[in-house]
């Protein structure tokens, strides 16, 4: 026999006949499909649950009942006992109502303050009346249960999970699921808002704020059709369903909003600042194009010339800044993200050649701001990551193109080479971690053919000593592909060095 008949027969509830069983008041067994399947033992077991719970038998009893732990004698004594408790408690209230009927007055008549003197003085005598605490704790309750506790309704995962007392659901369970997604809505905002030229805002604590007060929109409106749904006993379940659906479906649009603002999808205004610097100085500038950036066409590597060359010149870091500085806003936010690989920027902008990447660094602060200047159509455009699209001026675009005619080698690469031709084999370098000067650091250079494995660090040097003083470091640099380089050091004692 399915569930559908029982319910039929008995007039019982589904949720009733499987709190039942999750009770372990009914054994069922289930058919191929996994489908339960329902005796004639199982209907006259529920027969004999519904006289002794009607009778007032609690399930604790029932159980014990039907496991041949006590006699239906015994169960019915006990259950006897505590129903007369119940009316001993009761005997008060029913004493003071009949003789409120007694008395045959009208609502408006009644004087409160005699018959608060007489509850008082029968409460002092051992009689109890209605605990008043248990209409606000119901309240609460009913009023927490229905803003959480519909997550079964949405997520279906959640119904095996649910406290069984609480048809409704686990106010727990929400809550944690709530905190979640409140730390979920942190992190998305962070990833959503993590750029270049990145500012200081907490951006995790704004996306928890955010999630948090969407959450809380969400359950006003749930309290909303809950109070709704209780002023219409006939439409109950219909504004419920009704109500939860679209107060879900607000709560889902309001995420989506912040998620796309985040994102600069949706933005409720349009962009209209000017480029932003994070430094008020800059003292060098690196412009890329993309060719020369890491993509999958070159393995993901940089070319040489984007690493080891850059522009210290201020009256060109100057102009730059200057022209940047000017550039009109075209009312669009920027969409590219924190990645400094310029195809990845290229897909977010949609954007073919040419496509070229300006970073303004400042020393003393390490942080860079970056610029994108691409063309789209016939308009060139500079994107500031994090902010907004501007227009690109012709002088600005000339200045950028005009970037290699004032490049210098970067002074790391030339201290590299400086180390190599300037090296004194026979020199030792005091090391300031021996404060007694016990040791020093007796440093070698290797340079070892890539081929043969040959050492051949004096011819190197011999070699190519000229173009370094003649400051040739493109031959330099290309002949150091044929070369290993390794330094090696070891520890000498200052008294021994002779």
């Amino acid at each position: 026999m399915k569930i559908n008949e029982i319910e039929k027969q008995l007039k019982l509830t589904k949720d009733n006949i499987r709190y039942y069983e999750s009770e372990g008041l009914l054994e069922v067994k289930r058919d191929q499909n996994g489908y339960r399947n329902y005796s004639e033992e199982n209907v006259e077991t529920l027969k004999k649950i519904i006289v002794f719970r009607k009778v007032g038998i609690p399930i604790a009893g029932i159980r014990r009942l039907l496991r041949n732990e006590i006699t239906l004698n015994e169960a019915l004594s006990e259950t006897i006992e505590d129903l007369n408790r119940q009316m001993d408690d009761l005997a008060g209230a029913i004493r003071l109502c009949k003789k409120m009927q007694a008395d045959g007055l009208k609502t408006d008549q009644f004087d409160p303050d005699i018959y608060l003197n007489e509850i008082s003085e029968m409460e002092q005598k051992g009689n109890r009346f209605a605990e008043l605490s248990k209409d606000v704790l119901n309240y609460s309750s009913e009023l927490v249960r229905d803003s959480f506790g519909h997550f079964q309704f949405f997520f279906p995962i959640f119904k095996p999970l649910l406290r069984k007392q609480k048809k409704k659901g686990s106010p727990l369970l929400a809550v944690i699921f709530l905190i979640l997604l409140i730390l979920v809505g942190g992190s998305t905002c962070l990833q959503a808002s993590m750029r270049n030229n990145m500012d200081d805002r907490p951006y995790f604590l704004i996306g928890m704020a955010t999630f948090a007060v969407i959450i809380v929109i969400w359950i006003i409106l749930r309290n909303i059709v809950y109070f709704l749904s209780q002023r219409s006993a006939e439409r109950e379940r219909l504004i419920m369903v009704t109500g939860s659906i679209l107060s879900a479906l607000v709560s889902v649009l309001l995420l989506i909003t912040a998620v796309f603002h985040w994102s600069h999808i949706w933005m409720f205004r349009d962009y209209t600042d000017p480029p932003v610097f994070l430094d008020p100085l800059t003292d060098s500038v690196q412009i890329m194009t993309d060719e020369e950036m890491p993509s999958p066409d070159n393995d993901f590597e940089y070319k040489d010339y984007c690493n080891e060359y850059y522009v210290t010149d201020p009256a060109y870091i100057q102009k730059l800044r200057s022209l940047i500085g000017t550039s009109r806003p075209t009312g669009r936010w920027s969409l590219t993200e924190n990645d400094l690989m310029l195809y990845n920027a290229k897909k977010l902008t949609r954007s073919t050649d040419p496509y070229l990447q300006i970073c303004l660094a400042t020393e003393e602060t390490n942080r860079t701001t970056f610029f994108y200047l691409y063309k789209d159509e016939d308009q060139w455009l500079l994107d500031e990551p994090n902010y907004g699209v501007f227009e690109a001026s012709d002088a600005l675009v000339s200045h950028v193109m005009d970037y290699k005619n004032h490049t210098v080698l970067h002074e790391g690469i030339i201290e590299g080479y400086r180390k190599i031709f300037e090296y004194d084999p026979a020199e030792i370098h005091h090391d300031p971690h021996y404060a007694d000067d016990t040791y020093d650091l007796y440093w070698y250079l290797e340079l070892t053919d890539r081929e043969t494995g040959e050492d051949v660090t004096q011819q190197f040097i011999e070699k190519y000593r000229s173009d370094y003083e003649n400051q040739n470091y493109s031959v330099i640099r290309e002949a150091l592909e044929s070369v290993k380089e390794s330094w090696r050091y070891e520890y000498v004692h200052p008294k021994n060095s002779d």
